[in-house]
């Protein structure tokens, strides 16, 4: 509630901003809000659904998530284009926030956790966290997958602009569709976890993920590009939430602290991505920004591989 409560903060900040500067002071309360919704939802999974139900019902959460994507922004786009940026903040975000804020007072139920004076503190989370070495290969698993999510996220667009021409709408449009093929993968990875079982799934497609980033750059055939750029998110997609899934249970006494550093490691991980891309563009090219970057992802399942115990 304190998470999504800020949220909607922010947005009532940005939509009645008088000054760029509002708009500034805004967005740290927005990230602060994220950052307590993104573990505490994914916590929330392990606390309502049995352990072999959770993949599939995390899948559903990060859908959700990357759905909203494209349909926020496409309705962020035509409401800005019949009002001005202020429309979309007063009748879609801050509505849809609102709407949420209620749901979560109404709908979830509180987790049975015992007496609250026994809860551990953040201090003992922390230890646990730290100093378990699976635990702890999978908080760096996490900064290279999302390090190498970058390739995707933050340079995808540019490349497809100046390697092949594309206008901004077609650019877009295949963005969209990529967004989409996550959404499908995330929604179809319970069942492919109940097949293959959860640490296969977990090593197996955030790796041929990283292979297919590591291609995008390379394949030179345009439309070779375009199969690599959906085949890519959908391998994510199904391994996410697998992923999240296993790291859940690597410290079942700690599942809100694991959660809340792997968020803050997923964050770095894409920070160090985005600015590792840029660096390699800098003095090299995008082959060698594939290269690196899909490398990353791979060497990401191979540590989990190797490190992380399967529950």
């Amino acid at each position: 509630m304190l998470g999504v409560g800020l949220l909607l903060i922010s947005a009532i900040g940005c939509c009645s901003a008088n000054s760029f500067l509002m708009l500034l002071l805004m967005y740290p309360i927005n990230g602060l809000g994220l950052s307590l919704v993104t573990p505490m939802t994914r916590t929330l999974i392990a606390e309502y659904f049995p352990e072999e139900e959770r993949a599939g019902s995390m899948g559903w959460l990060i859908a959700g998530g990357s759905l909203s994507w494209v349909v926020g922004a496409q309705v962020i786009t035509y409401l800005a284009g019949i009002g001005g940026w202020r429309l979309p903040y007063t009748v879609f975000i801050v509505t849809t926030l609102a709407i949420g804020l209620i749901c979560v007072r109404q709908f979830l139920p509180e987790p049975d956790v015992g007496d609250r004076r026994t809860r551990v503190n953040l201090t003992d989370g922390i230890k646990a966290v730290m100093t378990n070495r699976s635990a702890v290969s999978c908080l760096i698993s996490t900064i290279l997958r999302m390090a190498s999510f970058q390739l995707i996220l933050s340079y995808s667009a540019s490349y497809f602009r100046q390697h092949f021409m594309l206008s901004r709408e077609i650019t877009s449009i295949l963005i969209t569709i990529s967004a989409l093929c996550f959404t499908f993968g995330s929604l179809i990875s319970g069942r492919v976890v109940q097949k293959f079982g959860r640490k296969r799934v977990t090593v197996i497609f955030p790796l041929l993920a990283g292979v297919f980033f590591g291609l995008l750059t390379n394949v030179g055939n345009q439309w070779l590009t375009y199969v690599v750029y959906f085949l890519g998110p959908f391998c994510m997609g199904i391994g996410t939430p697998s992923v999240v899934s296993l790291f859940l249970e690597q410290i079942p006494s700690y599942r809100s602290s694991m959660m809340a550093f792997n968020t803050a490691f997923g964050n770095m991980g894409g920070a160090i991505g985005a600015a590792l891309g840029g660096a390699i563009l800098l003095w090299s090219s995008y082959s060698s920004l594939g290269i690196v970057l899909g490398s990353l992802g791979v060497f990401g399942s191979i540590l989990i591989y190797f490190f992380v115990k399967d529950t």
